[in-house]
């Protein structure tokens, strides 16, 4: 993977629209790897990108006015400063056309950050750094009435960055694993070009060349960007911005070190697609997945509901031929008991008929006999048992009748 020398007469159009968009982006999309099963891992691979680091250093600010005790005052924000001349506040209090400072940003360039012992050691020389700078601002209220106070000193540098990337139903993930950072030109090259080195076992056969004038075209591309400030004064209800970049650094003055890891990851994937490559070393072969359907059969489980009609076969056996061989019981279509459980649609000479034998046994039999019904339906979804008679005979001791349904 080269850094393209292209870049040595000015920037890319893709590579100022990737800055942009880090700058201004709440979030910056992965470069899409395709999984046509929608489930696949790959191995580890190197790539050349942007590396960065901020460190917090609001306890250097020094306080030069204190601000209005009610902070109701908008032209007395007081002044905070730091060593490197980087100020925030108010210039002039009390004048009509003052203007306050909210967020100061410049470029430092002074390697202090990579002091830090995590960073030391890690480049050979500064020649791919691309922006060291310092940011210092009101973090806390409304532009109207800010209040608190914070400032961080960042930095970016080209680096070969190690990546896992795997992709689970459909949905892509990706981090960096490791980064290395040592370059050193080579004299087998062309003036300008070097090596990254010290790379590990598992990334050594591949070589990622740098061009050193075109590190120079970006480094001095991000200071414009990345020098200016936001201001407001008691005519204005909305910030000034000296550039749409400032603008990106004051929506994310709350969290400058995420900002800045956006800007970093949309300049390496601008550096992934648009920089030739140079293939040394095979492919990073993946693995992909298919999603499959499979049943377990838990046969214990299976035969419980087998047994459950078995048992209900046995029983309904049991009853029917309980009922059979009973004296005196009948099915349920001949029991005495259905009426209960339907309505009755009888004329009067049927109760007339029925009234005598109510106070002897079998005195229902006796007086109706074989009473022929018809079983129907209302209309309403009832059960409706319906029957009549005719030329009841109230002297007589057995009734003389004429059956209708």
């Amino acid at each position: 993977m080269l850094l393209d020398p292209e870049w040595e007469g000015g920037l890319k159009p893709a590579m100022s629209l990737a800055i942009y968009n880090g700058f201004l982006s709440p979030a910056v999309p992965q470069i899409a790897i395709p999984c046509p099963t929608g489930n696949c891992t790959w191995p580890e691979f190197p790539t050349l990108g942007v590396c960065n680091a901020c460190d917090n250093i609001t306890s250097e600010i020094k306080q030069v006015r204190a601000p209005d005790a009610t902070n109701t005052a908008w032209d007395d924000l007081g002044r905070f400063e730091l060593d490197n001349g980087l100020w925030i506040g108010s210039d002039e209090p009390g004048s009509s056309d003052s203007s306050s400072i909210l967020v100061a940003v410049n470029n430092t360039n002074t390697g202090r950050i990579f002091d830090r012992p995590d960073l030391q050691g890690l480049l050979t020389d500064n020649s791919t750094v691309i922006g060291e700078f310092t940011v210092l601002a009101y973090t806390e209220g409304t532009d109207y009435a800010p209040r608190g106070i914070a400032a961080s000193e960042c930095a970016m540098w080209i680096c070969v960055q190690s990546r896992h990337v795997a992709v689970s139903d459909g949905r892509q993930t990706e981090s960096i694993t490791r980064s290395w950072a040592s370059f050193d030109q080579d004299p087998d090259l062309a003036e300008g070009y070097g090596y990254f080195v010290d790379l590990p076992a598992p990334f050594r056969s591949d070589k990622f060349i740098g061009h050193l004038p075109a590190i120079s075209v970006l480094r001095d591309s991000m200071a414009h960007r990345l020098s200016g400030n936001v201001t407001f004064n008691r005519f204005n209800y909305f910030p000034i911005f000296s550039s749409d970049y400032m603008q990106g650094i004051h929506d994310s003055k709350n969290d400058t070190a995420g900002w800045l890891a956006r800007v970093s990851e949309s300049i390496t994937n601008a550096l992934r697609e648009q920089s030739p490559v140079y293939q040394e070393t095979g492919p990073y072969n993946g693995t992909a997945a298919v999603n499959d359907v499979f049943i377990v059969v838990r046969w214990k489980w299976l035969a419980y509901p087998a047994v459950l009609v078995l048992l209900s076969a046995v029983y309904l056996g049991f009853e029917i031929t309980t009922t059979m061989q009973s004296a005196g019981a009948k099915p349920w279509k001949a029991d005495a008991l259905v009426p209960l459980s339907a309505m009755l649609d009888l004329d009067r000479n049927v109760l007339q008929a029925a009234a005598p034998g109510l106070d002897r046994p079998s005195g229902l039999i006796d007086g109706l006999g074989d009473f022929r019904v018809c079983l129907n339906h209302d209309g309403n979804g009832y059960v409706q048992l319906s029957g009549r008679v005719e030329g009841v005979d109230e002297g007589q001791e057995n009734y003389g009748r004429v059956e209708q349904c």
